[in-house]
């Protein structure tokens, strides 16, 4: 008996979609290796739905980015510009009204159900094991295949 079990791998992500969870609802996600599975939690809730996907069900886990454009309105800068500076103000402080870029990184697991391919989306919110979870999520589902394509019976 060891002295020391080893951590499972958790993090927290906010689902976009994919679950029975209200969109960004903030979820707890585990990876749990003597299970052979994802567990999906509602995070800080008194819900207590559990959400077990298993490794071999699962085709790949990805991320990717999604870039949200948020336009200020240059009408309120005009103003303000306006009242500060005058005219010459009103026309420097349209001018600064750019589009703002924020970038949101987004984590996607793909999985296969009854046939059905199906994806759940989850959005990172600064969880600084995210990346070693989609590392981690793929090496046990590449090797939940390679085990699965090594034949038992082998005949001559």
């Amino acid at each position: 008996m060891a002295l020391f079990k080893k951590k499972d791998l958790k993090v927290i992500a906010h689902h976009m979609s994919g679950l029975p969870f209200p969109k960004a609802c903030p979820c707890t996600l585990t990876i749990d290796e003597e299970e052979n599975c994802i567990v999906i939690k509602k995070f800080a809730t008194k819900d207590d739905t559990t959400i077990r996907l298993s490794f071999d069900k699962i085709d790949a886990a990805e991320g990717f980015t999604e870039e949200e454009y948020k336009k200020q309105s240059k009408t309120g800068r005009a103003v303000a510009g306006a009242i500060l500076f005058g005219q010459v103000g009103a026309v420097l402080g349209a001018m600064t009204a750019d589009e703002k870029k924020k970038t949101k990184l987004m984590y996607a697991i793909h999985y296969t159900s009854n046939g059905d391919e199906n994806t759940l989306v989850f959005r990172d919110i600064g969880d600084i094991n995210m990346m070693k979870f989609r590392r981690k999520v793929n090496e046990l589902v590449a090797g939940d295949q390679e085990q699965a394509e090594v034949p038992t019976e082998i005949e001559l």
